[in-house]
């Protein structure tokens, strides 16, 4: 793709910065098309008539060739992806009040990015969009599943990055809106006789850059994969594109365009799936939105010819590249969660196959970069067989030595953060010193794997630590990125205390506006030169406008309900920091009430919080509401309420999510909640 068209596709920059660094730990043993000097690795899917996987295959079963030439399989395997079959979201099936599971390479089985081509998209076909999206988080998406969901109309850049939240996943829905911008109508098909559709010179160019504004998503998302673990797919919804010139109208891309993308995807290992979101179309059918009142019938039968070419048409592009790596193309469905559910079930296991080249071909493969076709055939009758159509020989692999800094940066971007150093990460939304809203940063940091140097005259050893922090929302630039660097001097017995408990940091990160945020924090150790880092969604409650909210929820051992004392306050934050209580014994959990609707009689907030506790995506408790009080000396806009829980010894250990929900009394019915999990020992 040339230069100047690279340079004006932007919709997935970020993902792609944050994908190339999060480059870890190398690759795993069953990553697929990989090429070494004397082995070539391509993956293969099969499947019955009705779309079943075949996983019964052996060696003899496969005929694999190179550039035409047949190739002895010295390598054969497949490889079933340890995905469990059902995975409740959370309560109600949302999955919003879930934490953000720990993620490592290893523990990842498939990464997955959801390309929803909006720009040219009709307002229908969005709805229909965004309701398969929420139902796929909810439903489909299992433990394991790494997903991004992109626009290619760029913007929310942070909420395209890499997870495994449902939360955030459902955030970076919300944005996916129809665009007026777009090429996009009401329907999934033109309307005949509409005097307002233009198919013009200007409705070309528009469809061919948006066009390739798709492709070029799709190229930078790919390369951004380069590097994930799993089984690596991006999944473009869309209600395609055409290749080929017909009726004297050229096509918005090239095939030299399309099969570049192709081309890059298969070099970073990566299946492209497509799903025709218009659905099952009903070519001989008038629509109303359809004005024929000037057509004869001649005309009407041509003008309904038209409209289903141009609609089989756009689905050439989708199909050329599901077929060229090895993916799908699925059209005329209206369900388009059945085609997700296809894609997942595709990706529930495959078959490796390498070949060893012989001399020649090993020498040409390190020296010249190129494409080579492959062809793979299934010797039993009834059978496809879906694979990639090419691979390149002779890349180069990047060099991981990196300085400290570029190492925090990676690990601040990385969906995985570095694991070298345990550090846990609670955010607590707050009003800022200056009435904005603000996220709080509590770190706690593991003493045993800090290095302290030798005792110095007096006895103390010293280590230091940096800490960064940025949170990332809709704008594609990252609020103020925090930075600091710290010392800790600690005698014999505080180097003990540290080694014992951890150390606690906190940091407070402006914001500029209310919404979801992805928050992350990466520590490095300049001792020892390790790095521990932690993301955490976050919802940002508008704290500017006088509007009823509440703050991220504290917790701590004992009763809170007291005036607490600065030993208090330092106390509860190292325990919100920790968060681990033990069964049997008191602990407390609070927030602030800001701007609380007033009861015009008692002169009290006219407020209920009500807690609950969820564990393994079930509520096992809901409590009674309680009340928060405002005490003389207490600012009205801020109140605190604290409260307590007992959990006996019976109650099953674990993790658990306490659920705090505030609904205002005065009759306007608006509830705010907030969440924050916990280890029950």
């Amino acid at each position: 793709m040339p230069q100047r068209r690279r340079q004006a596709i932007s919709a997935a920059s970020l993902l792609l910065f944050s994908a190339l660094l999060a480059k870890l730990a190398g690759q795993t043993p069953s990553d697929p098309l990989r090429v070494f000097v004397t082995l070539v690795q391509v993956d293969a899917v099969v499947t019955d008539g009705s779309g079943k996987q075949i996983t019964d295959l052996t060696k003899d079963d496969f005929e694999l060739l190179e550039d035409g030439k047949v190739r002895g399989i010295t390598n054969f395997s497949y490889i079933r992806m340890n995905v469990p079959s059902t995975n409740p979201g959370g309560p109600g099936g949302s999955g919003k009040t879930m934490p953000l599971p720990t993620l490592t390479r290893e523990s990842v089985q498939r990464t997955m990015a959801l390309v929803i081509d909006d720009l040219k998209m009709s307002f229908e076909s969005i709805n229909h969009s965004r309701s398969a999206l929420k139902k796929f988080v909810d439903e489909q998406m299992q433990p394991g599943d790494l997903v991004a969901i992109v626009r290619t109309s760029g913007g929310s850049a942070a909420l395209q990055q890499f997870t495994a939240d449902k939360r955030l996943l459902h955030a970076a829905i919300e944005r996916v809106q129809f665009s007026l911008m777009g090429t996009g109508q009401f329907g999934g098909t033109s309307a005949i006789g509409d005097p307002g559709a233009d198919s013009g010179s200007l409705a070309q160019l528009l469809n061919r850059r948006f066009t390739i504004g798709t492709l070029g998503t799709i190229r930078q998302v790919t390369q951004g994969m380069r590097d994930m673990p799993g089984r690596k797919s991006v999944i473009l919804l869309s209600e395609g594109f055409a290749m080929n010139a017909k009726n004297g109208k050229p096509a918005p891309v090239s095939f030299s365009d399309v099969q570049q993308v192709a081309e890059g995807a298969n070099d970073a290992a990566v299946v492209l799936y497509a799903i025709d979101v218009r659905g099952l179309p009903c070519g001989d059918c008038l629509q109303a939105a359809d004005n024929v009142s000037n057509l004869d019938q001649t005309e009407v039968l041509e003008a309904l010819s038209d409209r289903r070419q141009t609609f089989r048409d756009n689905q050439e592009g989708l199909y050329f590249l599901a077929d060229r790596t090895g993916g799908r193309a699925q059209f005329d469905n209206n369900d388009i969660n059945a085609g997700l559910r296809r894609v997942l079930e595709d990706q529930s296991g495959y078959y490796l196959l390498g070949f060893q080249p012989d001399d020649d071909s090993a020498a040409r493969l390190r020296r010249d970069g190129k494409y080579h076709r492959l062809t793979v055939k299934v010797k039993r009758p009834g059978l496809r067989v879906q694979y990639r159509k090419e691979y390149i020989g002779g890349r180069s692999e990047v060099s991981s030595a990196r300085t400290p800094a570029e190492r925090l940066l990676a690990a601040l971007n990385s969906p995985f953060g570095g694991t070298d150093l345990k550090v846990r990460f609670t955010p607590v939304v707050m009003q800022g010193d200056k009435g904005q809203s603000a996220i709080q940063a509590l770190l706690h940091i593991d003493g045993k794997g800090l290095q302290f140097g030798d005792a110095d005259a007096s006895g103390y050893r010293t280590a230091k630590l940096r800490v960064v922090a940025v949170a990332y929302g809709e704008d594609p630039r990252p609020s103020k990125t925090s930075e600091k660097l710290f010392t800790i001097r600690a005698k014999t017995s505080g180097f003990q205390t540290i080694e014992e408990q951890g150390l606690v940091y906190s940091v407070q990160q402006e914001v500029k506006k209310a919404g979801p945020y992805l928050m992350s924090v990466a520590v490095l150790d300049e001792g020892s030169g390790k790095i521990g880092a932690a993301s955490r969604f976050v919802e940002v409650s508008d704290l500017t406008k006088n509007a009823f909210a509440i703050s991220g929820i504290t917790m701590g051992d004992g009763d809170w309900r007291v005036e607490p004392s600065a030993d208090d306050e330092k106390e509860r934050e190292h325990s919100t920091a920790v968060r681990k209580f033990h069964r049997g014994k008191t602990f407390s959990y609070g927030l602030m009430v800001y701007n609380a609707p007033m009861d015009d009689k008692t002169h009290q907030p006219a407020v209920e919080i009500q807690p609950r506790l969820i564990r393994e995506a079930r509520v096992v408790w809901e409590g009674k509401p309680f009340r928060p009080s405002l005490a003389a000396g207490i600012d009205p806009r801020r109140i605190p309420a604290f409260h307590v829980l007992r959990l006996t010894d019976s109650t099953t250990p674990g993790e658990y999510i306490l659920e705090l929900r505030a609904r205002d009394t005065t009759g306007k019915r608006t509830t705010v909640s907030q969440s924050i999990d916990f280890e029950l020992q």
